[in-house]
């Protein structure tokens, strides 16, 4: 059996030294996974830990096993870290999933006016004795 290989600092000494050594800054990184690069500053300083979704994804963009950049324990590189083309093109679609999901929000809310729009109109006919 393969002893259990742990690395004794914590998520965010490892988030900060593959950030330094793959040379990717706080906004790169936080673009390819959709946070603010403040969030990735929180993080770096050991404020915060992001939730068990975005570890996932930090992870993959940097070539790491997620479980290795949240606790330390097991294998470190799961595959190449992702070049600068492929993270942007990882913020670029992440942004248009929240462009989309906005886009919904908007013709949702867009609706609903119209339904409101429509319902004032029909009590303003009926005030006036208009079939």
């Amino acid at each position: 059996m393969k002893a259990r290989k742990v690395d004794g600092g914590t998520f965010a000494s490892r988030l900060a030294a593959r950030l330094k050594q793959l040379d990717v800054s706080y906004s790169d990184l936080g673009n390819a996974v959709g946070v603010s690069k403040q969030a990735v500053g929180i993080w770096c300083s050991g404020e915060a830990t992001p939730n068990a979704d975005l570890v996932a994804r930090v992870a993959h963009w940097l070539g790491l096993m997620p479980r290795w950049l949240l606790n330390g324990d097991g294998q470190k590189g799961r595959t190449r870290p992702l070049t600068m083309v492929e993270m942007r093109q990882a913020a670029l679609r992440s942004r248009l999933r929240a462009i989309s999901a906005e886009a919904k929000q908007i013709r949702a809310e867009l609706r609903a006016l119209g339904a409101e729009r429509d319902e004032a109109e029909e009590r303003a006919w009926t005030r006036r004795g208009m079939p």
